[in-house]
């Protein structure tokens, strides 16, 4: 067996283990969107091969991450998969370490990323990640005793103008520039990441709302996404940021919970980082605080970076737009 870098062409083979591992369909419009499109270069992806059979992949996609104030390259680790028939060789983590030589040599400083149960110890143990555990969430579930206007939708009796959008404008840069500056770790919002993240991928999901001041200033914003599992209708407040903490953080909670009772979910569920400092407000609301199933962790490639290590779970601005799942 033989690990080589993806050459294009190799598209359908890698949904073909994809399918065979996770037992669902991967479009190849959004694997080019991912791999291939992506404004901050295209995938680092090692295969093995037996003989002309795939059995292994790994990728990671290159972002832009803000570290202690600067900005350095980083990857976000991607799609992991080894054939059924293939696992407990120690597939994986051959084509991570070949991948993560080849991030270093494209000046990569830290790759991090959403490892599920199966995955995160491997990480851990076998590659040298560290590892800050479960994602922390909140939860929301409706029931008949759920009010739907229990939520006080201050938005509406706010000074706030909100207006659904379907393009980042250079004024969502400006907005980064302001609310950015506290954050110890978090992917730039910036406009060309955020049109690529969530207008330009396939299916076009999402619902994103801009919160705007009486004056017109852009104080905040809003993703939210309803999803239909077999099960039940699932609300999640994908992402937000806000410069202005007068009563935008709630009214992006107040927004998202008109919006999911009018789609008639049955949960709201948000990574609402810790240092938005908005405990308070989903308490308030009727959230209650669990663990994800998933989880979160990273990797130094330059020493230079230990020094600005991040290992507080509570410095990291993580939300469901950072992970490649939502």
């Amino acid at each position: 067996m033989v690990v080589q870098e993806y050459s294009h062409g190799e598209e359908l083979q890698i949904l073909n283990l994809f399918r065979s591992v996770y037992k669902k369909e991967m479009g190849i419009e959004f694997w080019r969107w991912r791999y291939v499109n992506n404004p901050f270069g295209k995938g680092i992806i090692r295969l093995m091969y037996d003989n002309d059979f795939l059995v292994g992949h790994y990728g990671v996609v290159p972002l832009q991450l803000r570290i202690s104030g600067s900005e350095v390259k980083a990857a976000l680790s991607m799609t992991t998969m080894v054939h059924p028939d293939y696992q407990g060789r120690g597939i994986f983590p051959k084509l991570a370490l070949e991948t993560y030589e080849q991030c270093e040599r494209e000046g990569v400083k830290v790759v991090f990323g959403f490892p599920n149960e199966n995955s995160y110890s491997g990480f851990i143990r076998k590659l040298g990640w560290f590892g800050f555990g479960k994602i922390k969430a909140w939860q929301l579930s409706y029931s008949a005793e759920t009010a739907y206007a229990g939520s006080t939708t201050a938005y509406n009796g706010s000074t706030y103008i909100v207006e659904e959008i379907a393009d980042f404008d250079s004024s969502f840069d400006q907005l980064w520039e302001k609310a950015s500056q506290d954050y110890e770790f978090i992917v730039p919002r910036t406009s060309g990441y955020l049109n690529w993240r969530y207008f330009q991928k396939p299916g076009n999901e999402y619902h994103v709302v801009a919160f705007k001041g009486s004056s017109g200033e852009l104080d905040g914003y809003g993703v939210y996404k309803i999803y239909q599992d077999k099960e039940e209708k699932k609300g999640h407040i994908i992402d937000l940021l806000f410069a202005n903490e007068q009563g935008i953080p709630e009214a992006i909670v107040d927004y998202g919970l008109s919006y999911f009772a009018k789609g008639k979910v049955d949960t709201v569920s948000c990574w609402i980082p810790e240092i938005c400092g908005m405990e308070d407000i989903m308490l308030k609301k009727g959230f209650k605080r669990i663990e994800w199933n998933c989880y979160f962790g990273l990797k130094y490639f330059d020493d230079n970076m230990n020094q600005r290590a991040i290992t507080d779970y509570r410095d990291l601005y993580i939300t469901m737009g950072d992970s490649d799942v939502f």
